[in-house]
């Protein structure tokens, strides 16, 4: 249950856990509301891109291993993985044009988006394995990293903004590069096309509308 609900678990606890980093260092009300949003809409805007693909992603990856074809596997990760960057990376980047957001602060929120596209998506990965430790421990990873390159960050006197929306990205970017390694050491590399889950995409349609 934990690892299903994990990405907003993970995203609520962070967002937290930011409030409270910025309330007791001083940061402004307009600050905490500001990493509110930029955190919330990106989370949403993520797990909206990725959701599409998730169950026809997961469908594949099951009928892969039933078939002992592991080698299809991890080319389908990046492929699907590029599929969504270049999507989602279009949509989320004309929004963040007109969302007023500073030119800093919109290349941090299209970092993160990008982080969280290949975070998730490796999480349908490792739920079909069942390696919900390693994801626990990445889930912990990711807060542990935020909170202290956070207090870094602060301490270097980089405003409460940049600061804390910087710490989110390495914390998630920590969780991505953990995930990778965990999906590298299971499957194993080959040449088979990067796009051969696109079959399941057409043929198992109403699962990506669910």
């Amino acid at each position: 249950g934990v690892v299903c609900t994990g990405p907003m678990l993970l995203g609520v606890v962070l967002l937290l856990g930011v409030m409270f980093l910025c309330g007791i260092t001083g940061g402004l009300r307009h600050s905490r509301e500001l990493l509110v949003c930029m955190i919330t809409y990106t989370l949403l805007a993520s797990l909206t891109v990725t959701s599409f693909l998730s169950m026809v992603v997961t469908r594949f990856i099951a009928d892969q291993l039933y078939e002992e074809n592991y080698e299809a596997v991890l080319p389908s990760f990046w492929g699907s993985s590029g599929l969504m960057l270049i999507v989602g990376g279009i949509l989320y980047g004309v929004f963040l044009i007109f969302s007023g957001a500073g030119l800093l602060d919109g290349f941090l929120c299209f970092g993160f988006f990008g982080e969280l596209i290949i975070t998730w998506n490796a999480m349908s990965y490792l739920t079909a394995i069942k390696d919900y430790r390693g994801i626990m421990l990445s889930f912990l990873a990711a807060i542990a990293v935020t909170f202290l390159s956070g207090a870094l960050l602060l301490f270097l006197g980089i405003s409460h903004v940049e600061a804390l929306m910087a710490a989110v990205c390495i914390g998630y970017g920590i969780m991505l590069l953990w995930d990778v390694v965990l999906l590298y050491e299971y499957f194993p590399q080959s040449d088979i096309s990067a796009f051969l889950f696109l079959r399941w995409a057409d043929e198992f349609l109403p699962l990506a509308f669910t």
